[in-house]
């Protein structure tokens, strides 16, 4: 009896065991290998001046240009602004590549298109969809009105615990 007993307990534990455990899913944070807060140093544009209704040579305060790069392994991601809202980020970014011709991750979207060096941190946005609207109510809008911004990138590291 203890033989057979034995023999079954060890039948039991040579077999895997699968229990109901639960999985929560980190998709997103397995998804994104790479996070970069980027910081423009120099902004420059245009700004319509409504009393002339004309275009001017503007250069804005840059230190409030802050945005959030989130790139995958292959180069792939999204650009958005610091501090933007989950639906925000959705709505407007945007959308990244990795370059095979020059290497660079670039990003086209609502939000501009984007340059940026991962060797270097260095990054290029610009802004240029005001202009091409030719509507007098959009241009006396100032955050839409078109720029060219370069900055730089830090890699921040997320604790994905």
């Amino acid at each position: 009896m203890r033989t057979y007993t034995f023999c079954c307990l060890c039948l039991l534990f040579s077999f895997p065991l699968h229990g109901q455990e639960k999985n929560y899913s980190t998709k997103y944070l397995k998804s994104i290998n790479n996070t970069f807060l980027c910081l423009m140093d120099k902004s420059t544009g245009f700004i319509f001046d409504k009393k002339n209704q004309s275009w001017n040579v503007q250069i804005f305060k840059a230190n409030d240009q802050k945005f959030i790069l989130d790139l995958d392994k292959r180069g792939g991601g999204i650009f958005y602004r610091f501090g933007s809202k989950i639906v925000d980020r959705k709505k407007i970014n945007s959308k990244c590549k990795k370059s095979r011709k020059t290497g660079f991750v670039e990003c086209k979207g609502w939000l501009g298109d984007v340059q940026f060096s991962k060797e270097s941190n260095l990054i290029t946005h610009s802004f240029i969809y005001g202009y091409a609207v030719d509507n007098i109510s959009i241009w006396n809008n100032m955050s839409l009105t078109p720029s060219v911004s370069i900055g730089k990138c830090s890699q921040l590291k997320l604790n994905s615990k």
